[in-house]
Parts: C-alpha cells; structure tokens; sequence
C-alpha cells in the first residue's frame, strides 16, 4: 500500500501550513476501512429546566433515603417496645405468683388451724383459772337484785388498754381499771356515763355505778358451760355478779337472707361483723353499709 501526497508548489510559511493541515484530513483507506479523526467533545449546555429536573430527582431521591431510615427507627421502636411488655409481662407474672404464695401461707390449712386462731381471740377456761379478766360481760345481779333496765347493762374488758367500755341500763359508760392475779384484787377508776334521764322502776344505773366505786376484789369460776365473775367490796362482799358473753361466733361475713320475716333475694346482700374492733360493714345490695356495735 502506498499514500501519495501532492503537493502545491508554495512558498515560505504557507508551505507549512498547508503541510499540516493537509495532514490533519488525510484519509488514510486500509481495505473497506475508513478512519477519520474523532472529532472532540465539546461539554453540552444544561437548561434550566434540566438543572430543576435534576434537583427534583435528588429530593426524590433523599426522601427514599429518608423514609427508609425512618422505617428502620420504627422498627427499632417496636421491637424495642415489644421487648418493654414482655419485661413488664415477666414482671407481673412474678408479682402474681409471689401474691399466690403470700395468700396460701396465711390461709389455714384446715378447719382446726382456723378454730385454734378464733379460740386464741375468745375468753378459755385456762384463761380463766389464771385469773385473766378480759372480754364482754354481761351484768346479772347487783347487791343480790337481779338487773333491770331499759337497755342490757354490760361491761367490756380491754386488758392492752387498761379500760372498760359498757352499759348501766341506761347510759353508756367507760373508765379505767387495774387487776392483780396474784392477790385478785381489782379497782375501777376514772369512772364517766353519759347523763340521759332513766327509768326509775327496778334496778338503776346509780346502784351499778355505786357497785363499781365498792369493789376491790374478783373471782372467777365456771358454773356449767359459763364463765362467773363475782366482783366485791373490801370485806370480801358480793357487790355484782357478772356472766362472760362470747361473741366471737359473730366474726366474719352474715349474708342477709331475710328482713322483718320478709325473704331476700339479694346475693350481694351481707354485713360483716368484727367483735374486737366492734365495727359492722357491708352492703346493702346497692349501697355500703358503715357503722359500730355496742
């Protein structure tokens, strides 16, 4: 293969000039080939419209980013909180099971471990012959006279207070009172009744009164299945007799079956009854029920 090169018969500068730029559009032919020289590239001019088409596809394109990294949070929260309710779930199963087991170590075992803890609060015969004086007494006689009254006259004995709580008859009493098992002595102190006018007919409220200031000793003995306490004066005198009431059996909660000999059918009807506090609770099927004992 050959190339033929013809050339102008020129002069000077321009010889050169045309040498080159000859040279520069040779077309060089090598079989069915042809090769030109590329051409350069120049940058292209981007309009605005294309500038805002770009910004848009980048805002597009942070938004993706970002509501994908959002996704990814909320997932994270959820199982994050998923794993605080099982936390919380564990934690009250606990506190379930530790009230199951708090529950079943007071609850008796059986019916004798329940009536051994209600003989423990009631007066005993070996309470008793020890000489303890505690608990409701009924008043039966006063100077050999059997008691009568408007209301039952009673004393109750409240040995962790040292006072007496009770009823003359008529008015309602309360003081003070020591006792000695040693030498069974026992006094009444500090002696106050509410002042309602009373009955004159039987026996008073001023004689049980007087009965009290005079004593100075006590016995104690069983006649039968009841309990006797035989208070007396300073020369061993029989001033007033007295039986212990046992009102223990009352404890605990009474559903309401009848009224006035009317039946009710009420199962949210009951009162509950609590002797040592002298307090009564319940409800009466649409209200509570509040109040105290004597």
């Amino acid at each position: 293969m050959s190339a033929v090169l013809m050339l102008s018969t020129l002069s000077g500068c321009n010889i050169y000039n045309k040498v080159v730029e000859t040279a520069n559009n040779t077309v060089s032919k090598i079989g069915n080939i042809v090769h030109k020289p590329a051409k350069a590239q120049t940058a292209e001019k981007v309009t605005p419209v294309e500038k805002k088409v770009e910004k848009k596809k980048e805002e597009v394109k942070n938004t993706v980013v970002a509501e994908k990294s959002k996704e990814k949070v909320q997932e994270k929260i959820k199982e994050k909180e998923k794993s605080v309710e099982q936390n919380v779930a564990e934690i009250k199963d606990k506190q379930s099971s530790e009230k199951d087991v708090a529950v079943e170590a007071v609850i008796p075992s059986d019916r004798e471990e329940f009536t051994d803890e209600v003989e423990e609060k009631a007066y005993t015969s070996g309470q008793l012959a020890k000489g303890i004086i505690k608990g409701d007494w009924a008043i039966e006689m006063v100077n050999g006279k059997g008691v009568v009254g408007e209301d039952a006259p009673f004393i109750k004995f409240v040995p962790e207070e040292g006072r007496i709580y009770g009823n003359n008859g008529c008015n309602v009493i309360n003081g003070e009172f020591k006792y000695n098992v040693a030498d069974s002595t026992l006094t009444f102190s500090n002696l106050a009744s509410t002042m309602r006018l009373c009955n004159k007919e039987g026996l008073t409220d001023y004689e049980i009164n007087a009965a009290l200031d005079l004593t100075r000793y006590y016995e104690l003995k069983i006649v039968g299945d009841d309990y006797y306490m035989y208070l007396l004066d300073g020369s061993h005198r029989e001033v007033m007799s007295l039986m212990h009431q046992n009102f223990q059996f009352l404890n605990g909660t009474w559903n309401v079956s009848a009224i006035n000999g009317a039946e009710v059918d009420e199962p949210d009807m009951h009162l509950v009854v609590d002797v040592d506090e002298g307090k009564l609770h319940g409800n009466t099927g649409c209200n509570i029920l509040n109040g105290n004992m004597e």
